[in-house]
């Protein structure tokens, strides 16, 4: 994995320069299942069908290991293939976002219809199979079906299928085709799906996917629910963006600590002023909250780099209450005085400076004006409430502004 180009498209704005489809919430969730394969040693190339200017495949293309190959299909200039018009490759611009993102090597295009490959048109000649395939050409039911097909006979023992736009009412040929090919009692099984992504492995190690997802990534889940898709247990996600989990070096997750029941974070402790965590955060209670978090990790004498804390939060408003005032302060300093109006669950960055960085860290915030839903909104819940945490993040990039 190319780790300072990958952080270049996805965390420092090189994505945005590329036209397409792609969430957030799907490049993070393609980063994680990556490193997931690297730990337990699956190697293998990466794939997609479908690369308009190439937004989704350059993301695959900086996940390559050593020896590892990138192959894009799609019929490029050749438009009059495009049946459903789902997209329009431009194999111009395409080869020019590559220059620009990858290391452009180790590339292969190939410029064909999708249903006239074979496996062997795909493999290396030494018979390689792909550990990542994308599956996002043209979405009627036929070819969904022929894509998923060949995706499936190309695929490496505990690689993934990624299949794009399942569940997007724009496209119910991707549906109809997704369930014609589970009628056919394929090789692989969905395990999980969100982000406009659905995934697909080999059946047998399905539950272990899933599992995985549901316990050792849930820090990085906005939300997620239990499910079955054709009678086999799936889970449905929404992943957190590349910049909320990943450091400047790619690296998932050392600082983020969620505040919700069942993937509170160890390193973090609730002192004062919260309610009882619920599955997707914690309320505040009365005028100030406090807690306090091991930060071992940011005491490397990196004091070149800048360290930020972003919170996610949102406040409780009402008809009469149109924001509210939140303070935060790193031990007795404060760092922020904020008046939040936004109803939803929104990231806010602030600047900690480097003096105030030690372990463990505390931070307070205070709360303009608390109030029950009981008093304002009708309800029968008389707690003093606040604000509805989500996760705090410590962040070595630099601070850019409130909102992110």
């Amino acid at each position: 994995m190319d780790r300072k180009r990958l952080g270049d498209y996805l965390l420092r704005g090189g994505v945005s320069s590329v036209a397409g489809w792609l969430s957030s919430g799907a490049a993070s969730a393609t980063v994680l299942l990556n490193a997931r394969q690297e730990e337990q040693g699956i190697g293998g190339n990466v794939a997609e069908i479908g690369i308009h200017h190439g937004r989704y495949f350059i993301l695959l293309a900086n996940l390559r290991r050593p020896g590892e190959e990138a192959i894009a299909i799609d019929i490029f200039e050749n438009q009059r293939l495009n049946i459903d018009r789902s997209g329009r490759g431009d194999y111009s611009i395409f080869t020019q976002h590559l220059e620009r993102h990858t290391d452009n090597e180790r590339l292969r295009i190939l410029k064909r219809d999708s249903a006239t490959l074979g496996p062997a048109d795909v493999a290396l000649s030494g018979g390689a199979g792909v550990r990542l395939f994308s599956i996002d050409g043209a979405h009627t039911a036929a070819y969904t079906l022929s894509d998923l097909m060949l995706a499936e006979k190309c695929m490496v023992d505990g690689g993934i299928v990624i299949l794009d736009d399942f569940y997007n009412p724009d496209w119910p040929g991707v549906q109809e085709g997704f369930f014609e090919f589970m009628r056919r009692r394929p090789g692989i099984a969905p395990f999980a799906y969100g982000n406009n992504k659905m995934f697909l492995c080999r059946p047998a190690h399905a539950d272990t996917l899933r599992e995985y997802i549901e316990d050792t990534l849930s820090a990085f889940l906005l939300s997620r629910k239990k499910t079955e898709i054709t009678g086999r247990k799936v889970v449905h996600v929404n992943f957190r963006a590349p910049a909320e989990i990943f450091d400047d070096a790619m690296m998932a997750g050392a600082d983020l600590f969620v505040l919700r029941a069942g993937a509170q974070s160890p390193r973090c402790k609730l002192m004062t002023g919260w309610a009882t965590p619920q599955h997707n955060g914690v309320w505040t209670l009365g005028s100030e909250a406090s807690l306090e978090l091991d930060i071992a990790s940011l005491e490397d004498g990196r004091d070149g780099q800048e360290i930020s804390l972003v919170i996610s939060a949102l406040p409780l408003l009402h008809q009469a209450r149109k924001r509210r005032g939140l303070r935060i302060l790193v031990g007795d300093q404060e760092i922020g005085d904020l008046a939040i109006e936004a109803p939803t669950m929104r990231s806010y960055e602030l600047s900690v400076p480097r003096p105030l960085i030690r372990n463990p860290l505390r931070l307070s915030f205070i709360i303009d004006s608390p109030e029950s839903p009981a008093q304002v909104l009708g309800s029968t819940d008389h707690r003093p409430l606040g604000f509805f945490f989500d996760s705090v993040r410590l962040s070595r990039r630099r601070a850019v502004g409130a909102t992110v």
